[in-house]
């Protein structure tokens, strides 16, 4: 799909004319471009970016006994982890959207998950928000918790930074932002032979990370395409563990705009573990966001953890969203309440009402340890006038 760009003709005219007389440049000299001309580049190709959206679909399969998945308890908590003994295979919607400008991400995914205790996949919703200051999180079930969960992240920046699928976007529209932490372009050599894919000639670009886990990360650039990543390579061990598969469509607005991309990830004995396959259905250049989109209102029956504010105890402060969209405090001795407890009670209630024997407890456990030590003074004493004595 196409839309049109707010930018001058003749200014965006400029723009790529650049970009085609550096590619035009390689092809007659023969000389490979170095990573200089290649961030020169993508300098130039970024300033045409402010914003964008993409809406596309993902198809996972998990190999046999690849995925850990989490039984649930009746608290939610020390889950057991267990495999299934077979492939699982699901389908997810998801829609990002990136303010460049203002530093602010949005990321929502219909997605499934593996419910051990039902032997089957169940939807699940997500959502993941940064407004340029704050980021949330929330999950309409996890795999422990059959009940919405959110979060507010102490750090200052998106939950999904680095996160696969913000991958392709970065890698095409800002390859050296500071989320895009797969590869660094900053810190790598081109390397001396090309590779052919998809019948174009690509220039290999390698990390160097040194003696690390005797591994190595590449990209394989396509110059004919705005020196756009064609090809994501991690190796180990000399195997590799990772490849990711990018496909280009060219709009006559903005270029080369990603629309697929197949990744492998594999385990050491050069099996897949994972595959996963996406298509972009839709995309928008430099849209407009309304400032609620980087914004979560956790709904009614949410249980949330603010890791920005603390509680009396020194951690997080948790509570549950009412109907009528309040805030139910859960007090520190209420954190390992089950869910429909914390549910039906008023802050603080469920926690008196089950401590009672929990307090008798360690009232019971402190007078015998007092009995105990009150015994070994005695014994002492003895043994002491028996010595004496003697």
């Amino acid at each position: 799909m196409i839309f049109p760009l707010k930018v001058p003709p003749l200014a965006r005219l400029v723009l790529f004319s650049i970009a085609s007389a550096i590619t035009l440049s390689f092809r007659l000299t023969a000389q490979p471009p170095t990573i200089e001309d290649m961030t020169n580049n993508w300098r130039q190709h970024k300033s045409l970016f402010k914003s964008v959206e993409m809406d596309f679909k993902t198809r996972k399969t998990y190999a046999k006994g690849s995925m850990s998945v989490i039984k649930p308890t009746e608290k939610g908590l020390n889950a057991q982890v267990e495999m299934p003994d077979h492939d699982i295979e699901f389908s997810t919607h998801s829609i990002v959207r990136i303010d460049f400008e203002n530093d602010r991400i949005q990321l929502e995914t219909q997605g499934k998950i593996w419910k051990a205790d039902r032997s089957g996949v169940e939807d699940v919703n997500y959502v993941s928000v940064f407004d340029g200051a704050t980021a949330k999180t929330w999950w309409s079930s996890t795999p422990s918790r059959d009940f919405p969960n959110g979060t507010i992240l102490k750090k200052a920046d998106s939950a999904d930074s680095g996160a696969f699928e913000l991958l392709p976007i970065f890698l095409n529209f800002r390859k050296q932002d500071k989320r895009q932490i797969w590869f660094d372009f900053s810190n790598c050599t081109v390397l001396s032979e090309s590779q052919k894919i998809d019948d174009q000639m690509c220039i290999g670009i390698r990390e160097n990370i040194g003696e690390r886990a005797n591994g190595s990360k590449t990209v394989w650039i396509d110059p004919e395409k705005d020196f756009s990543v064609v090809r994501l390579e991690y190796r180990a061990g000399g195997s590799i563990m990772n490849q990711v598969a990018f496909h280009y469509a060219l709009d006559r607005d903005f270029g080369w705009i990603v629309t697929r991309w197949h990744s492998d990830l594999m385990r050491m004995d050069g099996t897949v573990r994972l595959s996963t396959e996406s298509v972009v259905d839709k995309y928008r250049v430099n849209p407009s966001f309304a400032p609620d989109v980087f914004d979560i209102q956790f709904p009614p029956g949410t249980r949330v953890k603010d890791n920005k504010s603390k509680a009396s105890d020194g951690k997080s402060v948790e509570y549950l969203i009412r109907e009528d969209g309040k805030k139910r405090e859960i007090a520190p001795s209420e954190r390992r309440l089950p869910y429909k407890t914390l549910v039906n009670t008023e802050s603080g209630a469920g926690a008196s009402k089950s401590s009672g024997p929990f307090r008798w407890g360690f009232v019971v456990v402190g007078f015998i340890s007092l009995g105990f030590l009150s015994l070994a003074v005695l014994l002492r004493v003895l043994r002491a006038k028996r010595r004496r004595g003697t």
